[in-house]
């Protein structure tokens, strides 16, 4: 881009002293601006301002000008009688104006902006005098925007145009809206002719306010804003589409005046102007709507019986057999068409909080006056997005919250699977031609391009059991899972391998075809066909065959709104958490104790062993890597640094638990600029790196193992939750530690570079190996194994590891107690080194020394 900068500071004439009202003394270095400048589109910034026409320039298709805060922008001739002003032109390419409230851009005395076919126009937070818009097939939002001291402020033919918190004032026409072509015949059905006064002067009646007579027309929205002393017409409409202008001010309390009234500025044609506000409470904002996540809408089924209707809530359930009355067919259909969902969930079970904290700052955000409405709403997460969309009544309840809105539009806030949900309702909005009413979307925690913590949920129920398996067992959660769309849509798309070439599924023993997929058709093969899966198993080690229809539609959704993006009216925010331990793919071993040889005698089989590989770029669940780039804007949100600093872990279930977050959230809403809130502490607009060093341990069974840390925050199992009933169950109070228990294999991680206790106790008899590695940056740095060390109900163990990389490997050690008498017997090192000792080593605290687990105990209770 050439740009001639003038080797001089000059100080603003009395025509731009306005652009400085804070800073009157500050200066830049002009930039004059010749077409060759920005013939290949061009980035505008304060540092160059102000920028000076010094001819007519066109932006043109396939390029875009792209203007930030506190710029200037002027013509090189400023006098209005010479008719030398110089004009910018939008011929079907693309202008970006993002100025900031305390920081707006400036526009002065260019003859007129002229749009022509361009789909992107936006202006936020811009301040233009003497300087109209002028419209021509074209689609612009403009918000937070003061147009003044115009012949007409916004020209528009045949465009679709959105306007929110805004001024246009002092002009000789505020809007003018042309038509193009001959008008459409309007044919009446009966129930239409209840509608008196169409087509008349002033306002359109209510009931064809807001409907759209011809797509080829304009479709006008302006809303929250001020429409004042405007010489001739506050709005001029000569097209067939009313304009939907409600909720302004218009000059004066009784309204804008038309034939009927003399009031304030003056409008003609059909616009949709009640009700109007008063200047003194001009307030935004939007209405709110809220999409939750799966499995965060409780689901119910009435029954008659002798004594009337009785209602059973199946979720959240309170036993396996409500979930088994979830169960879908093959298509995923649900087998009972009887359930009906109603509310989300405040908190799990009303001992884990959800959205309880949410729902309280947005009941806040109502009353303080912020906005009219929010409403959260419960879907059947069972089905697909598409399905939500399709068959339920989500299109009318934005329509509603739209109409009742102070802006006439509507904010969007999704969590996990509601920013799927989201993206299928913009689709089917555009498809509508109502894409605009959609002003902001908040995605939280999205899996956008899917995650693969979906795999292993689908394959394996990982963390899908409810209370160790008393309300849910993780073999009914699977077979629950095994044909519901919904959670097939959460698995990794096509695009997400074009993000991420690595692997999402490693078979460290197979030779088969599918033993990896690092490609989205090698992991749906993995899928459909892997050797050692099943088609059904109570042995929830063993993956499942996975449904291929309910794949392919998941395939073919993503296909679509992966790369989907809303209208250019429509503003998008992507919060990703980051900082957890978080599956980025499962690897698959046989048990270490299998002897491939001795098998063929004894007809032995080899189990297989799954784990999971785990990154920090994540919340748990949702991986970074999901993004889709599609968003305006993408904030990381460090629940690493939350948990340091707070002592509170915030996952991604309960991420919108966290006040910083909400605090992000509710000003996002509101559009504040409030600079008292630090959110550069645990906000940022790239992704952190992490730097830091993680030990993790896997203890290849029958042992439990025990972490502590130098607070004594502990790790690993706990006592059963229930008295009697042989259950698992585990705690994980290390910050950004990790816990799981995967059959024959348990899988223990946590910082490295820290002291800590690690204690390991027999579960029962045999033989047992441990390995451990060092990592950083997702890489392995060091590694130690040790192998086939007995074990019985009475052993303890103490491992010690080293604090260095450097001496890990030869420093490191077990001690083994095998009589549980707190005297070591046994020392054992790397590659089997072993030999006697005595020594004293500290015992598992008395409460946990004797926590008996049976593998699949739940699961074979469940299967009888």
């Amino acid at each position: 881009m050439k740009i001639i900068l003038k080797k001089k500071i000059v100080f603003l004439s009395s025509l731009l002293l306005i652009a400085f009202t804070f800073s009157p003394s500050i200066s830049y270095a002009e930039t004059y601006i010749t077409n060759d400048d920005v013939r290949f589109g061009a980035n505008w910034y304060k540092e160059g301002s102000p920028y000076i026409l010094d001819e007519d320039i066109s932006i043109n298709n396939g390029h875009a000008l792209n203007i930030y805060k506190g710029v200037t922008v002027i013509s090189a001739s400023t006098t209005n009688e010479t008719g030398n002003l110089h004009t910018i032109t939008v011929d079907q390419g693309e202008i970006d104006m993002q100025g900031t409230k305390d920081d707006p851009i400036f526009i002065e005395n260019l003859k007129y902006i002229y749009f022509n076919y361009s789909e992107i126009a936006n202006f936020d937070n811009v301040i233009l005098n003497k300087t109209g818009l002028d419209f021509w097939h074209s689609t612009s939002s403009i918000n937070n925007t003061i147009i003044k001291n115009s012949e007409n402020a916004i020209n528009t033919t045949a465009s679709n145009i959105s306007i929110n918190n805004s001024k246009i004032i002092k002009n000789k026409i505020g809007i003018a809206s042309h038509q193009t072509e001959s008008p459409p015949v309007l044919i009446f059905n009966d129930d239409m002719y209840k509608f008196e006064g169409v087509g008349g002067m002033g306002n359109a009646t209510e009931g064809i306010a807001d409907t759209i007579l011809d797509f080829k027309q304009n479709i006008i929205n302006i809303n929250n804003s001020e429409i004042e002393n405007n010489t001739d017409y506050g709005i001029l409409q000569e097209s067939v589409n009313p304009i939907n202008a409600v909720n302004n001010w218009w000059g004066n309390p009784n309204g804008p005046s038309n034939d009927e009234v003399i009031a304030g500025d003056r409008i003609s044609g059909l616009i949709n102007y009640i009700p109007w506000i008063n200047k003194n409470i001009i307030k935004c904002c939007s209405n709110v709507l809220f999409l939750p996540g799966i499995e965060a809408s409780r689901l119910y089924k009435d029954s008659l019986g002798l004594f009337g209707t009785s209602t059973n809530q199946l979720w959240e359930p309170n036993r396996n057999d409500d979930v088994r009355k979830l169960y879908l067919d093959k298509d995923g259909k649900s087998i009972d068409s009887t359930i009906y969902t109603k509310d989300i969930l405040d908190s799990a079970f009303g001992l884990k909080s959800i959205y309880e904290s949410f729902i309280a700052m947005m009941n806040s955000v109502v009353a303080d006056g912020s906005i009219k409405q929010w409403l959260p709403y419960a879907y059947d997460w069972r089905m697909s997005v598409e399905e939500i969309v399709k068959n339920g009544d989500l299109i009318k309840v934005v329509q509603d919250l739209a109409k009742n809105s102070k802006t006439g539009k509507v904010i969007i806030i999704a969590h996990s699977n509601g920013g799927l949900v989201t993206k299928e309702l913009l689709k089917a909005l555009e498809l509508k031609r109502e894409g605009e009413i959609i002003e902001k979307v908040i995605n939280v925690a999205v899996p956008e391009l899917g995650t693969p913590q979906a795999l292993l949920g689908l394959l394996h129920a990982n963390n899908q059991s409810i209370f160790s398996g008393v309300v849910l067992s993780e073999n009914n959660a699977r077979t629950f899972s095994q044909n519901m769309s919904g959670a097939y849509g959460l698995l990794p798309s096509r695009k997400f391998f074009e993000n991420r070439p690595e692997s999402v599924i490693s078979n460290l023993f197979s030779s088969s075809t599918y033993s990896t997929a690092s490609l989205y058709d090698s992991m749906k093969n993995f899928l459909l066909f892997n050797s050692f899966s099943k088609a059904s198993s109570t042995d929830i080690n063993i993956p499942l065959i996975l449904n291929p229809s309910l794949i392919s539609i998941s395939d073919s959704i993503h296909s679509v709104i992966d790369i989907f993006k809303p209208a250019s009216t429509t503003k998008t925010l992507s919060i990703f958490g980051w900082g957890l331990p978080t599956s980025e793919a499962i690897q698959y071993e046989k048990d270490k104790h299998c002897n491939p040889n001795l098998k063929k005698l004894i007809k032995q089989t080899c189990p297989n062993i799954y784990s999971p590989i785990l990154t920090h770029s994540g919340d748990g669940t949702v991986l970074t890597k999901t993004n889709s780039n599609n968003s305006d804007s993408t904030l990381f949100f460090n629940l690493k640094n939350i948990e340091k600093n707070l002592d509170k872990t915030i996952e991604h279930g309960d991420i919108l638990e966290s006040a910083d977050l909400l605090n992000k959230i509710k000003d996002t809403v509101i559009d504040s600029t409030s600079t008292d809130k630090n959110y550069d502490k645990y906000f940022s607009n790239t992704e952190p790196i992490d730097t830091d060093k993680y030990l993790t341990i896997k203890v290849y069974s029958p042992v439990d193992i025990h972490i502590y840390d130098k607070n004594g925050n502990h790790t690993g199992i706990i006592e059963n939750p229930i008295p009697g009933k042989d259950l698992r169950n585990y705690e994980k109070n290390i910050p950004t530690s990790y816990y799981g228990n995967f059959g024959g294999l348990k899988m223990i991680r946590v910082p490295y570079n820290q002291d800590y206790q690690i204690l390991l106790k027999g579960t029962g008899e045999g033989v047992f190996s441990v390995d451990a590695s060092i990592t950083q940056f997702d890489q392995t740095i060091a590694t130690i194994s040790f192998d086939e060390m007995p074990v019985s109900t009475d052993m303890n163990g103490e491992m010690i590891i080293a604090t260095s990389t450097e001496t890990f490997s030869n420093k490191s050690l077990i001690n083994i107690d095998e009589n549980d008498d707190g005297i070591a017997e046994h020392e054992y090192k790397e590659k089997g080194h072993h030999k006697k000792i005595h020594k004293k080593i500290k015992k598992l605290p008395k409460k946990l020394r004797h926590v008996r687990v049976t593998e699949n105990n739940v699961q074979a209770k469940e299967h009888n």
